[in-house]
């Protein structure tokens, strides 16, 4: 297999330079008849509209109530336009919250001869660029995860749940886990996602035992982990109980047991085996070695604190997480999700991008803003590939599609047959000292993925 191709080189121009493409960028974007200016990477020049070929617009939102997110997002595409453009290449950005809408964007962006549209953020707008844009053989990453909606011009470059699902389940299969349950939500991604554990779980030799769904919307998960926990035919009968309270008893009446202890004292300590016995709910294990969520944030918090409730014991059954949200080291503090599982990027690749976006804008970046950086600097790649063969058309679909992939910052990544990204992904262990902590690394070519 043909070595993979690595998407980075970092150019490092200067600060000046830096602010002086920045200001030029937005005055395309933003003022109406100004003509199209390029930086040309080697020597820090401006290259006039005639010498341009690639031009790439960035769809974000940048007014209404995402501006915040959209400036995170344009701004970490002007840091990959500035660290790795070497062709004659524009960054066209322009804002999806204006009158008309992303399509109205999709529609300038067209007028403006882009070649490659980059966004939207949400599927809805995303359907609406690609329509417009099918018209003019123009292909759309766009940032939203809903795989659903890849297919035809249009790829999905954000990071689906059902392919952190496939990572980790892989991985627990792996380890002799082989019967699974799962507890999701009733809406659309609970529909997918129990399809794809189905699916997954079958390609891997081992079996479905239960899945329960929920109202997506609850904010009470009671019922919902007391049915998945088959707690009601796990309860103890009262004849099963008072054998347990019996067999504590005679373990305490032992010989050698109360030798040194006054008969009162053995007396209260029988008593006390004889509650706990009672206190007992359940005897036996849940039918499964592994419960997959899909929940984040306080929701899977709460969901979190109703499994030891309902005697999910996480020391033998494993809990699986469906969603690379749980690179949270706040979640390791949950009893419920002690040992969880989950597949995600590993952050070491994006650190660096995260320190120097920290420092340029004094501000934290938002985790989508590495989606952003990785597409914009997969475009400078074909681009420079383009320009190096003397091609016109750089972001074909079998351009995007190598399937050798490429390499970001989060990791490596191609577009498959049906539009969405294959990644390469770590597996991750939510540990009560220690927080999220990685098991198992991500792989670094598709020739190894596991």
């Amino acid at each position: 297999m043909q070595r993979r191709r690595f998407l980075f080189r970092k150019l490092n121009p200067s600060p000046y330079g830096r602010v002086l493409a920045a200001i030029l960028v937005l005055l395309f974007a933003l003022t109406p008849g100004v003509p199209a200016l390029a930086r040309n990477a080697e020597d820090g020049s401006v290259a006039s509209a005639s010498l341009i070929k690639y031009r790439v617009a960035l769809l974000v939102p940048l007014s209404g109530s995402d501006a915040a997110m959209g400036r995170a997002l344009l701004e970490a595409a002007q840091m990959a336009v500035f660290d790795f453009t070497d062709a004659q290449f524009v960054l066209l950005p322009i804002d999806t919250e204006k009158a008309g809408g992303a399509r109205a964007a999709a529609k300038r962006a067209l007028d403006a001869r882009a070649s490659l549209i980059i966004g939207p953020v949400f599927s809805k707008q995303a359907v609406e660029v690609a329509d417009l844009a099918s018209r003019h053989n123009v292909n759309v990453i766009t940032f939203s995860n809903d795989t659903a909606i890849a297919g035809g011009n249009l790829f999905v470059f954000g990071l689906a749940p059902s392919q952190t699902l496939e990572r980790v389940l892989g991985y627990a299969v792996a380890r002799n886990l082989s019967r699974f349950a799962g507890l999701l939500p009733d809406d659309a991604l609970g529909q997918r996602l129990m399809g794809n554990l189905r699916l997954y779980v079958a390609a891997l030799n081992a079996q479905i035992v239960r899945v329960e769904q929920y109202p997506s919307q609850t904010r009470d998960f009671t019922d919902a982990v007391k049915r998945v926990a088959e707690f009601d035919s796990r309860l103890m009968s009262k004849a099963e109980i008072a054998a347990a309270a019996a067999a504590a008893q005679n373990a305490n009446n032992a010989p050698g047991q109360n030798s040194d202890k006054k008969p009162d004292k053995v007396t209260a300590r029988n008593k006390d085996a004889q509650k706990r016995a009672e206190k007992m709910q359940t005897n036996r294990p849940v039918s499964y070695d592994a419960l997959v969520l899909s929940e984040s944030g306080q929701r899977l918090r709460n969901l979190a604190s109703m499994i030891p409730y309902f005697n999910i014991n996480v020391a033998e059954t494993r809990i699986i997480g469906a969603t690379s949200a749980w690179d949270d080291p706040s979640l390791a503090s949950e009893p419920g999700l002690a040992g969880a599982w989950f597949a995600a990027p590993d952050p070491a690749g994006r650190r660096n991008f995260e320190e120097r976006f920290a420092k340029a804008y004094r501000t934290n970046p938002p985790r989508i803003t590495s989606l952003v950086y990785d597409a914009m600097g997969l475009a400078a790649l074909l681009a420079r590939k383009a320009a190096k063969n003397g091609e016109n058309e750089a972001f074909t679909a079998n351009a995007l599609r190598n399937p050798n992939g490429f390499s970001g910052i989060d990791g490596i990544f191609r577009f498959n047959s049906s539009n969405s990204t294959d990644r390469g992904l770590a597996v991750f262990e939510l540990q009560s000292r220690k927080g999220v902590v990685m098991i198992e690394r991500a792989p670094v070519s598709f020739a190894t993925t596991p």
